[in-house]
């Protein structure tokens, strides 16, 4: 992790492509928390495989860096958020219930009808 921390924030778009596909072989909540950081560095291809990588490692650490992707001001990102989430539900590996309700909290209008999707599909 100490050597892949610094190449992760590169400006090079092919380094952090290759480096984001290879962190998906290792879930741990420091690697949650790198994503997370690359995620909001941006730029939106980066933040889509960010969460491609969430996805790959699937534990519940990745639940609060997809749910703030969902909160984004770039529909690609937002969308690709709920997909992760109902890919990740319908897997089992992540609990529906917790999200809705997470998202029921949220002052964000946007953020409750995700979540009553979420309700009404049961995933």
């Amino acid at each position: 992790l100490e050597a892949v921390a610094p190449l992760v924030e590169s400006s090079s778009p092919t380094l952090v492509r290759a480096l984001l596909e290879g962190v998906r072989r290792f879930p741990s909540k420091r690697m949650v928390d790198l994503l997370t950081r690359r995620m909001r560095m941006g730029p939106h291809p980066i933040r889509l495989l960010v969460l491609e990588s969430l996805e790959a490692i699937g534990t519940p650490d990745v639940l609060a860096p997809v749910l703030d992707a969902l909160s984004h001001t770039n529909i690609h990102v937002r969308m690709r958020a709920s997909q992760v989430i109902t890919n990740l539900g319908a897997a089992g590996k992540l609990e529906i219930a917790q999200c809705v309700l997470w998202l029921l909290r949220s002052p964000d209008v946007n953020l409750r009808r995700v979540a009553v999707e979420l309700a009404r599909y049961g995933v």
